[in-house]
């Protein structure tokens, strides 16, 4: 064989290139700060066309030259060509490798970590079998090629990080990796051949170690087109679900940020106008029986349009001031004709309320029949409830601002603020609720509310914004608004949890932050689950055992963690409870409250005059313990 002689030295010198290239990779990508997993995926694919590019130009040189040389020198040929492509089958195979790895370490837990790792030390030290004459059939030879198979394609299945990309990005990630799994699906091919076919100095389905890798880079890539392909349908639908929601937090920030009434007025039409997906829209604001602000997006509408389609409203029985309205189809209304010019077949038409009193009127058009969907339309009256609080309390600042700036500020911010308070509580045969609600000196930023999700399901949250004052108040408005719009999902108070902190974040003051506790409680399974994200603990009483004891489950608040992490720093309780059991939601005001002594009421004596009063009604235990409390300071 003369060159080509395969004896040990040759496998050893084969055996510590396989593991450079490895170790190269491994520091090369693994160590480096994380990258667009976009442009990971691109650079595994560049690296594997060149790879492709070259095992075409090996295979065309050995098709023409194949008649054109002896017997000696065509094996020569084909051993060198086949050498060369096992160097950057190795070099893609590594790379992509790690490309591999680090999309399946995506949102990691403890378990995938330390597998990942024992893992990345066992494909390392298989490059060493390299060494040794082991053959495909060698029972030994299938055994660690079976568990490497295996753990690789267990690995293979770790595909979290499909969820957080959009549309683009899965349709750009699914082409990638569907010409990335082709790629290594034809380098099988030409080896698998050739080690039919040609006497071969060094056979590649020989090697352990390029036999792993080469598995994975199919595995993977199968795997990940596969999710891909299903999670491409409602990858727009929930990226327009969470762009309303965001759209609710602009809005919600800009009445906070907002230097005048036009800013709140733009953004709530331009919001509504995307979230509607309408062919036009309008927003007329009236003071004092004069027109404040006219503006409109699509058609163009005058202002004695939007008078005389009220007009028409009028004349056919609809009250445009009583509520929201929604015309499925207008050519059925009588009198329509001075607006045929601008081809509405269906209308929605919200007037904007404050003090129970109309000042303007939002109407979005559609040019079809019964053009928008419940679910549009709910979001649009928030839009429209949260502008009309803005509204609201714009103008209540500019009364008051002449007299009395900062206490004005101060006690319209309070009102705002006890507005987001649920006026009801639910009343069920299941479970008995009682409420108590004061405000310190200065305006705060405690809130509660409650929403039934179903006849046995109900969830419940509570919360307190840092901080005092007008700011602490609007982000709890945010805070609501975004409570509210993520209901919608139907997700889990986990994952609520973490999208509110995704969205709140990003318009949360530096030194402002939210503690919040989230409580589901499903009465026919007598269960309930708690996320406590930095608040107070639960105070619950086992009527089983006659204890009462606090309920600490990690958890951060909101705005304190960065979105990408913030998972790792909640805890999800899940418990059972039986009749008579009794939970206490508080806020931070209850156990901070101090006596003359400067001595704070304390989370001890908050649970001993619990326990003392947990056999009496709700509203008696509220009723004791606020008692004590206001006699203690």
């Amino acid at each position: 064989m003369g060159l080509w002689s395969s004896d040990l030295f040759n496998n050893f010198i084969f055996a510590t290139f396989c593991f450079s290239v490895f170790a190269f990779f491994k520091f090369e990508i693994e160590y480096k700060k994380v990258e667009s997993y976009t442009d990971l995926l691109w650079k595994s694919l560049v690296t594997s066309s060149i790879s492709l590019v070259v095992l075409i130009i090996c295979r065309m040189t050995t098709y023409y030259l194949n008649n054109d040389i002896e017997e000696s020198q065509n094996e020569w040929l084909e051993n060198t060509l086949y050498h060369l492509n096992i160097t950057l089958l190795v070099i893609m195979l590594c790379n992509t490798f790690f490309i591999f790895k680090k999309l399946s370490l995506y949102l990691k837990t403890k378990f995938i970590d330390s597998f990942w790792r024992y893992l990345g030390w066992g494909i390392s030290a298989s490059t060493l079998l390299g060494i040794f004459e082991l053959k495909f059939n060698n029972p030994i030879f299938i055994f660690i090629f079976g568990s490497f198979s295996l753990a690789l394609i267990f690995a293979s299945f770790h595909i979290k990080w499909v969820a957080f990309f959009n549309y683009k990005q899965k349709l750009f990630s699914m082409i990638n990796l569907f010409i990335i799994l082709i790629i290594s699906l034809t380098f099988l091919e030409y080896f698998y051949e050739k080690s039919q076919t040609v006497v071969l100095i060094f056979d590649v389905m020989n090697n352990v170690f390029i036999m792993s890798l080469l598995t994975f880079s199919i595995t993977y890539p199968l795997f990940s087109v596969l999710v891909l392909l299903f999670n491409l349908p409602t990858s727009s639908v929930f990226e327009n679900k969470l762009r309303e929601v965001k759209n609710f937090q602009i809005l919600s920030q800009e009445s906070h940020t907002a230097k005048n009434e036009k800013d709140i007025f733009e953004t709530l039409l331009v919001g509504c106008f995307s979230a509607s997906n309408a062919s036009s829209a309008a927003l007329m604001i009236s003071e004092n029986s004069n027109i404040k602000f006219f503006e409109n997006i699509g058609k163009e509408f005058q202002k004695s349009d939007i008078i005389e389609l009220k007009s028409i409203l009028r004349k056919n029985s609809y009250k445009p001031d009583s509520g929201t309205l929604y015309i499925t189809n207008f050519l059925d209304l009588n009198y329509t004709e001075p607006l045929k010019k601008f081809k509405i077949k269906s209308l929605l038409w919200i007037p904007l309320k404050t003090n129970n009193e109309a000042i303007g009127y939002l109407i979005i058009c559609s040019e079809v029949k019964d053009g928008f969907e419940k679910d549009g339309i709910e979001i649009i009256e928030t839009y429209a409830s949260q502008a009309s609080l803005s509204i609201r309390y714009s103008r209540l600042i500019e009364d008051k601002i002449k007299n009395e700036r900062f206490r004005a500020a101060l006690n319209i911010a309070e009102k705002v603020q006890k507005s987001l308070l649920p006026k009801e509580l639910p009343l069920n045969d299941y479970f008995e609720i009682s409420t108590f609600y004061k405000t310190a000196e200065e305006v705060g930023g405690d809130y509660y509310d409650y929403h039934k999700i179903s006849a046995d399901e109900h969830l419940f949250v509570i919360a307190d914004v840092s901080g005092k004052g007008t700011s602490a108040a609007f982000f709890t408005a945010q805070l609501k608004g975004v409570f509210l719009s993520l209901i919608n999902f139907k997700i889990d108070i986990k994952e609520m949890a973490i999208k509110m902190n995704e969205i709140l974040s990003e318009c949360l003051e530096k030194k402002t932050f939210i503690t919040l506790s989230l409580i589901y409680i499903n009465t026919k399974d007598k269960q309930f689950s708690h996320i406590r994200a930095g608040h107070c603990p639960l105070l619950l009483f086992d009527n089983k055992s006659n204890e009462s004891k606090y309920i600490y489950n990690n958890g951060f608040g909101l705005g304190i963690v960065k979105k990408e992490k913030f998972y790792k720093f909640i805890e999800l309780d899940v418990r059972k409870y039986s009749e008579n059991d009794v939970l206490l939601l508080y806020t931070d005001g209850l156990v901070e409250a101090k006596n003359e002594k400067n001595e704070e009421f304390g989370y001890d004596l908050l649970n001993h005059s619990f326990k003392n009063n947990v056999y009496s009604s709700v509203a008696d235990i509220v009723k004791n313990l606020t008692s004590e409390l206001y006699g203690f300071t």
